[in-house]
């Protein structure tokens, strides 16, 4: 939501509406922190699970967005690095889900991170997707993992 980030463990549904409603509006994101905090986190639990002899489930960081993040190049270099340093595909994914309409110039953007990242990867790892929020079935996604 701006240039801090901000963490917060063991989150409820209904802790989410109390905190967004006290995040100040910034005008800019700073995405590529909030990325790198969020794949931060996740190497602390893999390390962890480790120790303890656990096998890390994977980690899926949703970002949901109406713009682009202020500095792009950065938001890419994160990314490529994540997914040249993780060891299997699924085990950090990151989704932009993009909200109500998408300026041209949005959607451009991400249709060329995508490209751009896919370049420069060392593994064969897509770790990165974009999609429309209403276009998505959490609840398919959801029963599907059930279920398998």
């Amino acid at each position: 939501f701006g240039e801090n980030v901000h963490t917060y463990k063991d989150v409820t549904l209904d802790d989410v509406a109390t905190k967004l409603n006290r995040v100040k509006f910034e005008g800019q994101t700073n995405l590529d922190k909030a990325i790198e905090t969020a794949y931060n986190i996740h190497m602390d639990e893999k390390r962890d699970l480790k120790r303890e002899g656990k096998l890390p489930p994977g980690t899926v960081l949703l970002v949901f967005t109406d713009g682009a993040p202020s500095n792009r190049r950065s938001v890419e270099n994160i990314i490529v690095d994540i997914a040249n340093h993780i060891d299997r595909e699924d085990e950090f994914n990151i989704t932009f889900l993009t909200v109500g309409s998408v300026p041209r110039e949005l959607a451009q953007y991400l249709n060329g991170l995508h490209d751009d990242i896919e370049h420069r990867l060392t593994q064969d790892f897509d770790i990165f997707h974009c999609e429309n929020l209403e276009n998505v079935d959490f609840l398919g996604a959801v029963n599907t993992v059930n279920h398998e």
